[in-house]
């Protein structure tokens, strides 16, 4: 049962295309399907945060407060949005990755190049990135590994 600290929510639904990741260096783009949310969180401890990260618009589906500010010391004040979504975590992050990422990458610039993906490593997300736009700060303990699950999932 959730609790006044559960983490889990989504935004609310906001129905859009996904996420396209452009890599300016080799034109490349990587899409990420839509979640199940998108829009301002409601139900958890961050509903009523404002998010003033700027001045710049961040990534925002259906946010009221959508453009850039005028100057760089001008607020841009908005709510939190998020839209979990598994797909990076079974894409980059599942556990065959993170094997084959051990295995095969004894050095340590290797290591990280595959792990972080991108332009150091291969045109993918890498392992790290797929858990970082994917996880959920739900996590689970089996053994000596900590972990995350994704959306829907307890």
């Amino acid at each position: 049962m959730p609790g006044r600290t559960e983490t889990r929510h989504d935004g609310n639904p906001v129905p859009h295309e996904g996420l396209v990741l452009a890599k300016l260096w080799n034109n490349v783009a990587i899409v990420l399907p839509p979640g199940n949310g998108g829009g301002c969180v409601t139900r958890s401890p961050f509903s009523s945060m404002t998010v003033r990260l700027g001045p710049q618009a961040m990534i925002s589906y259906g946010n009221a407060t959508t453009s850039n500010s005028a100057t760089l010391m001008e607020g841009n004040p908005r709510c939190l949005t998020r839209d979990l979504n598994a797909y990076p975590l079974r894409r980059w992050a599942n556990s065959g990755n993170m094997i084959n990422l051990i295995r095969e990458n004894s050095a340590v610039e290797k290591f990280q190049a595959v792990a972080q993906g991108g332009i150091r490593g291969t045109p993918r997300l890498g392992s790290w990135a797929g858990t970082l736009l994917g996880c959920l700060l739900k996590r689970w303990r089996r053994g000596n590994i900590i972990g995350c699950i994704g959306p829907g999932r307890t």
